[in-house]
């Protein structure tokens, strides 16, 4: 009598079906982007956009293109870099395809939901929870208003230089300084728990500093 491994046939043919289910959903998400795509350039005129485009130079155009382009390149970089700083290893495709589930969700709600939504979409699949990608975009939020801030600052300051010069003669600064050295040592040896002492002394090490830096 000849035996029959049916567990393997049942495999073989699960593996089959699970394939022709991953090329069906290709060519429905192809169609309907193809679809989308086409109503899009139906319902806006394309000629109006191309005469409005023309009023303005070639070279300016192309300018604003190439800063939209940089923009978007360095918003993905950043947001590899500090997936990278809380140790999650993603290649820049992924990124890429996480940056641009965002953007389009945000087009469809709030920002920020959109954002940390639309990423969710594709760092799901890697491993990354709905709350590790929220705090990660926090972060990433607080590291950007920083930035944002201290150049804002920066540019009021060449800007407005003989201005601020005589503002700042007029605040006691020594005096500031003084109380907030104060008020920081008394926190700090007084008010401050142990495990409190112990979480900055790990925060603010040398290596996160670079990380953050970085």
């Amino acid at each position: 009598m000849e035996y029959i491994d049916v567990s393997s046939m049942a495999r073989r043919k699960l593996i089959i079906n699970d394939n022709l289910g991953i090329q069906l959903k290709k060519y429905i998400v192809f169609f309907i982007s193809t679809a989308i795509l086409l109503g899009i350039f139906y319902l806006v005129d394309v000629k109006a956009i191309y005469s409005s485009l023309s009023v303005f130079p070639l070279a300016t155009v192309l300018l604003v293109f190439l800063l939209f382009i940089s923009n978007s390149f360095v918003v993905m970089l950043r947001y590899s870099r500090v997936l990278a700083h809380f140790g999650y290893v993603v290649s820049f495709t992924d990124v890429v395809r996480a940056s641009v589930s965002a953007n389009i969700a945000s087009l469809l709600m709030i920002p920020l939901i959109g954002q940390v939504a639309g990423r969710q979409a594709i760092l799901n699949k890697i491993g990354i929870s709905a709350a590790e990608n929220a705090v990660i975009a926090g972060y990433e939020r607080v590291i950007v208003a920083s930035v944002s801030g201290f150049l804002a600052l920066l540019g009021v300051i060449l800007t407005y230089a003989a201005l601020f010069d005589e503002y700042i003669k007029n605040i006691p600064l020594l005096e500031i300084i003084s109380i907030l050295a104060l008020s920081f040592s008394f926190y700090f040896y007084v008010v401050m728990r142990k495990s409190e002492k112990l979480l900055l002394n790990n925060v603010f090490t040398f290596k996160s500093l670079l990380n953050i830096i970085e």
